[in-house]
């Protein structure tokens, strides 16, 4: 596994990749994959509520805390609109650290929600029936 770094400009930070096994950040002009399953369907329900809280609280934090040290989002509210983000992705947390930091208005909140919501609905629970 290695970073690269493409100049894509700016891109989606949540979209379909988040379900499969290959993460992909594309974001300011660079890529970085990390490969394995990093995401489990729980983080992301509790990521996708707290997005939500923060879309219409406008302050406090939505966290993206997984099990895994090789991936890490926060966004927190200034309570005026805008949302400051921070992403870590990273194929070795040992030996690399890539990070990400933007600001965005609070209205990009509903099309990471509507993606949360898309994969979260589209891929199951292995091994385990869906619980509310």
């Amino acid at each position: 596994m290695d970073a690269s770094s493409t100049v894509s400009g700016r891109s989606r930070l949540l979209g379909r990749k988040l379900a499969g096994r290959r993460r992909r950040l594309l974001y300011l002009g660079a890529r970085i994959e990390v490969a394995g399953p990093y995401l489990r369907k729980n983080e992301l329900q509790r990521f996708m509520r707290a997005c939500v809280r923060l879309h219409h609280d406008l302050k406090g934090e939505a966290l993206l805390e997984t099990l895994e040290p090789n991936l890490k989002l926060a966004m927190s509210g200034d309570g005026r609109g805008w949302i400051h983000l921070t992403v870590s992705i990273t194929p070795d947390h040992v030996a690399q650290q890539h990070s990400f930091e933007d600001e965005v208005d609070q209205t990009d909140l509903l099309a990471v929600i509507s993606s949360l919501s898309a994969v979260l609905e589209n891929f199951p629970t292995v091994g385990a029936p869906d619980r509310p």
